[in-house]
């Protein structure tokens, strides 16, 4: 269990239609240690995704993996001193157990209210609250964040 910044999803390349590249950058200095930062340090650091717009969410039932593909997940900081650019990305979601998914109607338009995390047990619990309305709350064994390029690959 835990989180770590990888150079791909292990799943993402077998998607059909998929444009995933293999040359997805970290976002933070490699240090050999894959675990040197936890989900939850990370959304700190990122203002709990406030303001993030989701590009999609694909979930994979069979390998039980989910994705969630982020336009900017610097988007908390636009307009501060404190935004760096934009920071595209994927959130990355491996032995999903389950997933609970609460929409009451479909917007043109998703963002990213509030982000939490926190541990159960053997599994990472992530919260995600949206704008307008709805949310989604995964508990899986491990969470990836992966760096893309501003086109989405």
């Amino acid at each position: 269990m835990g989180f770590w910044l990888a150079e791909s999803c292990a799943h993402a390349g077998n998607r059909a239609g998929s444009n995933f590249s293999p040359g997805i950058s970290n976002i933070f200095a490699a240090t050999g240690d894959a675990m040197t930062q936890t989900f939850g340090d990370f959304l700190d650091t990122q203002g709990d995704l406030h303001d993030c717009e989701v590009r999609n969410m694909w979930w994979d039932i069979g390998s039980s993996a989910m994705e969630i593909s982020l336009v900017d997940a610097n988007a908390n900081f636009l307009g501060l001193p404190e935004y760096i650019g934009p920071m595209p990305g994927r959130i990355c979601f491996n032995g999903v157990q389950s997933i609970d998914f609460q929409m009451s109607h479909a917007e043109p338009k998703l963002s990213i209210y509030e982000a939490n995390f926190y541990l159960d047990g053997e599994y990472s619990v992530t919260e995600f609250r949206f704008s307008p309305s709805g949310k989604i709350v995964i508990r899986c064994r491990s969470i990836h964040f992966h760096k893309v390029n501003v086109d989405g690959v």
